[in-house]
Parts: C-alpha cells; sequence; structure tokens
C-alpha cells in the first residue's frame, strides 16, 4: 500500500497526513481558484474522515483569488467536526483573508502581510448582464462584511469602544472605501479581530 505521508504528497498534494496538516499557498502563479478549492476541500475531508483529532492549516503566503471558491474553502472549514487552527505566513492578501476567518483558532507570523479590499471585478459584457455581475459583487461584498464583522467584534481594537457587530461591519467597509487596499501588520491585525495572536516558530 502506498504510503501517504511522504515529501512528494506534501509537494504534490499539499497534505501532510501524518501531522494533520495542510498546506495552501499560490502554486503556478495561480491563487484562490477552482483547483485549490477543489484539492483543499478533498485534503480537509480525508483527515476529518480519518480522526477528530485537531488539523492544522498553514497558509504560505496569497494574494486571494476567486470569492466563490474562497467562499467554498470558508464553509468547509466551517462544517469540518474537527478543531482547525490556522497559521500564516507572508502575504495573506483578499479573499485569502476571509478563508482565515472559519478556523477555529488563527494565527500570523510577525512578518506576515495582511490585507483586505473589496476586490475587483472586470465587465466585458452586455450592459444587461454587467448590471447582473454588479448586484452579485455587491451580494458577495455584504457576505465578506459580515464574515469579517462576526470575528473583529473580538477584537481589542472594537472591544475597548464598545461596538456592535454592525457597527464594526460599518468601520470596516467605511475604512476598505477610504483605503482601498487595507494593509495591516500582524499586530494590528490582531489587535482589530482578524486574528488570535502572533506565533514564533
Amino acid at each position: 500500500m502506498r504510503k501517504t505521508d511522504s515529501l512528494s504528497d506534501i509537494h504534490d498534494f499539499g497534505i501532510d497526513v501524518k501531522n494533520r496538516t495542510i498546506y495552501l499557498h499560490t502554486l503556478d502563479d495561480k491563487d484562490v481558484d477552482y483547483t485549490m478549492s477543489a484539492q483543499f476541500i478533498k485534503n480537509l475531508d480525508f483527515l476529518a474522515n480519518a480522526s477528530k483529532s485537531p488539523i492544522k492549516i498553514k497558509i504560505l503566503g496569497s494574494d486571494g483569488g476567486d470569492m466563490s471558491h474562497g467562499l467554498a474553502m470558508y464553509a468547509a472549514i466551517k462544517e469540518c467536526q474537527c478543531e482547525v487552527s490556522a497559521y500564516c505566513l507572508g502575504r495573506i492578501c483578499s479573499s485569502m483573508t476571509i478563508i482565515l476567518q472559519a478556523a477555529t483558532y488563527r494565527y500570523l507570523h510577525p512578518y506576515t502581510d495582511f490585507m483586505l479590499h473589496t476586490g475587483s471585478i472586470s465587465l466585458d459584457q452586455t450592459s444587461l448582464s454587467a448590471r447582473s455581475t454588479l448586484r452579485w459583487n455587491n451580494y458577495l461584498s455584504k457576505l465578506m462584511l459580515d464574515i469579517y464583522a462576526e470575528r473583529c467584534q473580538n477584537g481589542e481594537f472594537f472591544k475597548e469602544r464598545k461596538y456592535s457587530k454592525s457597527r464594526v461591519r460599518s468601520y470596516l467597509d467605511t475604512k476598505m472605501k477610504n483605503e482601498g487596499d487595507v494593509w495591516l501588520t500582524a499586530e494590528e491585525a490582531v489587535n482589530m479581530g482578524f486574528a488570535d495572536g502572533v506565533y514564533y516558530e
């Protein structure tokens, strides 16, 4: 029987079965897309079906990618019956920051670059189709804000100000609209509730 914890499995499939670890990162110049989503969900299901022991996700850098596929990964983590801890290193941006929010515990290395924004769309369609695409993009943006606000309301920045969930949501919405790309250090991201702590290896 073929071993499933070899070095080739880690590099080729992004899974370390022995240590119950899944790796996520940009691969072949591709970020969050259907291939990353499909492989990740298969790996997560495999580990969850093998045991209810905790699962670790190591996010090694991503500029983000397709929001819909990112939400599929987010949903898979949320529905997982295992405790899931995420450890981030490198550039964690856009839809990857949303995926991170599904983890039970979220940690950032001090050298992590953390960026959130409302994303972008390209319209090369008929006017009718373009309007539909814009409506769908607005819907996804609202989902993103709901996900952020759910976790960020427990961040020290918002707790000190006694912000309600809706006010946290409004604050983040305004900040992204004013700044476009919102860049945060690991410490700033933790303070705002996007992660639970800074880790050192």
